[in-house]
């Protein structure tokens, strides 16, 4: 199983107080489970536990100040070289008012290619939308040897960021990862409307920058996190390769029109 992950560094930004999962005696959380995130795969995309914790930072007006991470899965983000830039708390208690808790004074998610880091030499990668979203792709890819050598990476939502002077966007990455061996990215987005026109519209910007892409169409309402692994197989293998007849076809006979 492809499951070692690259390495990384998390000297850069101090996490809230939280432990890695699984623990030190494989106990994981019921919360992943459920949802088909092992121990092993925790481990892999680096997953914590915050049962209380803060996160620290200087404000705007240069005062200390803080956000409670209490009772939250820490989601840490790297850029492609394995550095620690951000991270996301998702809530396990179901009753916060933030599903997602996103870290002040640190750059958003949307700027980076979540598990870019773990590219290695892969000529193609899935583009899912959130973190369990991608842990779904890669478990699903894990289970098909044909389908090992592609990379799973999320975009945090139904948008490809670009435009930043210094390339430090998602498009940036991809461009630097054609430079790596990068040639073909297929969108694996909610099968919703939004989700596919914004698929379209990033598919248009991947091909601007020499590389392949294609559009792969998931159950409507459904994301790879709420289907089976064979869906989302499926999924990649009937993908459309983006074409200007392939944009003008969906956007006139939308396949989730109906939503």
């Amino acid at each position: 199983k492809r499951t070692v992950t690259a390495a990384v560094d998390f000297a850069e930004v101090k996490l809230p107080f939280s432990f890695p999962l699984p623990t030190k005696n494989g106990q994981n959380l019921l919360y992943l489970e459920k949802r088909g995130i092992t121990g092993e795969l925790a481990s892999y995309f680096h997953l914590r536990c915050c049962l209380e914790g803060w996160w620290n930072f200087i404000d705007e007006d240069g005062k200390p100040s803080g956000q409670k991470f209490d009772n939250r899965i820490i989601i840490p983000v790297f850029n492609l070289d394995g550095d620690l830039v951000t991270f996301q708390g998702r809530d396990l208690s179901g009753t916060s008012a933030k599903k997602y808790l996103f870290p002040k004074m640190l750059p958003g998610t949307g700027r980076y290619l979540y598990n870019g880091q773990n590219f290695g030499k892969a000529k193609r990668a899935v583009l899912g939308e959130g973190a369990f979203d991608v842990a779904a792709i890669k478990l699903a890819f894990d289970e098909d040897e044909s389908l090992r050598d592609i990379a799973p990476m999320g975009t945090f939502g139904k948008h490809l960021s670009y435009g930043q002077d210094d390339g430090t966007d998602q498009l940036g990455a991809l461009l630097e990862l054609k430079r790596r061996g990068l040639e073909e990215v297929t969108i694996m987005w909610d099968g919703e409307w939004k989700a596919l026109i914004s698929a379209l519209d990033a598919c248009r910007q991947i091909q601007r920058i020499g590389l392949r892409s294609r559009v792969a169409l998931l159950p409507a309402g459904k994301d790879p996190n709420e289907v089976p692994g064979h869906v989302v197989r499926q999924a990649f293998y009937k993908a459309h390769p983006y074409s200007a007849k392939t944009d003008v076809k969906f956007r006139l006979r939308n396949p989730f029109r109906n939503q």
